[in-house]
């Protein structure tokens, strides 16, 4: 069912129908407009959960498992980002799963992550400490671990990063993600403790996973700007999110193209996004860029069309540590 979802998603009628659909697009913001409005291009970040697997036949995804899986996902999967980055001209962000590390492919992996931090990329981390063995964590979602616990594990990280990356890489490890966004209060400290400036988990007005070990919840936040998290210095931009039929969508090309340009154009075209300096941030991941036999993936394909398209105005693709220094 899931898979004819995505197939009937990105099919052509499906994406008139959006287009034409764009008007019931909607954001709702807690800031007010200012009157002076900024003449800065508007800012874009792709952020890229850099992990192992692939986009299926059914068009569903192989993903990251505790088990043995296939890390075509950075293999092929780096290489096609990088290759679109360098058509045209932009900077990406990839928020890296260690667990790349633990295969034997790494020799293959590694020279393409310091190839993409030498073309100017940023490398942050992706954090699964339950499906990553080199972490070998108990649970999916930080709601479950110490503070003590999290930091230990973070810095752990960045020992394998360092080892693996080079002394250069892992010092400019700023940038953070948890998987499936799972961040809660008590890992707050153990990222500012390990060096971490910006986190980018929230996307505001969704949650999941309520009843297991895999919850997240942002469905009460509300806020679109950057803001600091509580009682830290790491400052947490928010991946974009906006509403559309009564369900909230991050700004995702997998499901669809046209639904992300939607959310584009209406965050784009917002007054009070433009009077103040804000964040565009999209979320991927490598394993929707190939295919098993690391072909390009319909999810590559819809990147790029988001890309074209946005281009088409006054923008820049910048990392998320880019963008840090700017606010």
């Amino acid at each position: 069912m899931k898979g004819l979802m995505y197939k009937i998603g990105n099919s052509g009628f499906t994406n008139v129908f959006l287009k034409v659909a764009y008007p019931l697009t909607t954001i709702k913001f807690n800031q007010r407009t200012n009157k002076k409005i900024s003449k800065q291009p508007f800012q874009i970040c792709i952020t890229v959960d850099t992990e192992p697997g692939y986009v299926k036949k059914d068009y569903t995804r192989k993903w990251i498992t505790k088990e043995k899986d296939n890390p075509i996902g950075y293999t092929a999967g780096i290489k096609h980002l990088l290759d679109l980055a360098d058509k045209y001209d932009i900077k990406l962000t990839f928020l890296l799963c260690t667990k790349a590390f633990s295969y034997e492919e790494k020799d293959e992996i590694i020279p393409l992550l310091k190839k993409a931090f030498k073309k100017g990329h940023e490398i942050g981390l992706h954090h699964h400490p339950e499906r990553n063995p080199l972490i070998n964590g108990k649970y999916p979602s930080s709601k479950f671990y110490k503070t003590e616990e999290i930091q230990k594990n973070l810095r752990k990280e960045k020992e394998i990063i360092k080892k693996c990356l080079g002394e250069e890489i892992s010092k400019n490890v700023v940038s953070f993600r948890w998987g499936n966004w799972a961040l809660f209060e008590n890992a707050y400290p153990a990222l500012e403790k390990e060096g971490f400036k910006i986190d980018s988990s929230a996307v505001p007005g969704i949650n999941g996973h309520l009843k297991d070990n895999k919850i997240y919840d942002w469905k009460k936040e509300k806020r679109r700007f950057p803001w600091l998290l509580k009682d830290t210095k790491v400052l947490e931009i928010p991946i974009a999110t906006f509403s559309m039929f009564g369900k909230t969508f991050r700004a995702d090309p997998f499901l669809n193209s046209q639904l992300l340009i939607n959310g584009f154009k209406k965050y784009h075209s917002n007054q009070t996004i433009k009077s103040k300096p804000f964040k565009f941030v999209v979320i991927t991941h490598t394993n929707e860029m190939t295919k098993e036999d690391g072909s390009p993936s319909y999810v590559l394909k819809n990147l790029e069309s988001f890309i074209i398209y946005a281009q088409k105005y006054f923008v820049q693709f910048n990392t998320l540590s880019d963008e840090k220094r700017k606010i």
